[in-house]
């Protein structure tokens, strides 16, 4: 996971999200690339999608470019796994499907 492993590792909210599992759906969701943009706007590492976040964003006080900023998108995205779980995210929706 590169440089981003730090980040992953320095959450200082570990009941949030596991570093391993997280590090594998940063990889999965932008390919260590803290600039993806997906295909309906989702943006960062972790790809978070603002129109459907950004009540949260907005709330933790940060903007839609702040998303681009790997330590906040982890942030954000933690704070999503806390509130949501696994769900959002489109590589655990296909790995569950692919469980079947």
């Amino acid at each position: 996971m590169r440089v981003y492993q730090g980040y992953v590792y320095a959450l200082d909210e570990p009941a949030l999200m596991l570093p391993e599992p997280l590090a594998a759906l940063i990889f999965c969701e932008s390919s260590n690339n803290p600039n993806a943009v997906g295909n309906y706007g989702e943006i960062g590492l972790l790809q978070v999608h603002f129109p459907s976040h950004r009540q949260l964003i907005e709330r933790l006080g940060y903007t839609r470019a702040d998303l681009f900023d790997p330590v906040v998108n982890v942030h954000v995205a933690a704070e999503i796994f806390a509130e949501q779980g696994i769900a959002p995210w489109a590589c655990a929706q296909k790995e569950a499907r692919d469980d079947r």
